[in-house]
């Protein structure tokens, strides 16, 4: 009959895996690296599409209500963001659109990102129908 191993050799059984487990992290830890960064380029685009939102939604709001709103345009030209305004009647529309590249890839592979609002004019500033583009 055989003896069972007692719990020191059992114990020392498992601790000796010959490299194996370095050799399996080794295999694994480009993807981990790999799956990390695309879920922080993914938040990034996320940020990205918010502030871009925020900002129509702020230029919009300023330009209905007949406010000034030289600062607003000049944050978002400094950030690389294209505004552009077109005026309907009693509505106005502000598309805010920016292009993000992905970490290290070329600027062919950049994504294009639009944000778009639609406000209500103040009723004395309907007159001015003009589409422009506050570039």
């Amino acid at each position: 009959m055989k003896s069972l191993p007692s719990r020191v050799n059992h114990r020392a059984w498992f601790t000796l895996d010959h490299g194996f487990a370095t050799a399996e992290f080794a295999a694994v830890l480009p993807s981990l690296i790999l799956v990390a960064v695309t879920i922080l380029q993914i938040l990034s685009l996320c940020c990205t599409q918010i502030q871009i939102q925020s900002m129509s939604y702020l230029i919009a709001k300023n330009v209905a209500r007949g406010e000034l709103v030289s600062d607003l345009l000049a944050k978002a030209n400094n950030g690389g963001m294209r505004v552009e305004e077109f005026r309907d009647g009693k509505y106005l529309t502000v598309r805010v659109t920016t292009d993000r590249a992905l970490g290290v890839l070329p600027k062919k592979f950049s994504i294009h990102l639009v944000a778009e609002t639609v406000s209500d004019v103040e009723p004395h500033l309907q007159g001015d129908s003009r589409g422009t583009n506050v570039d």
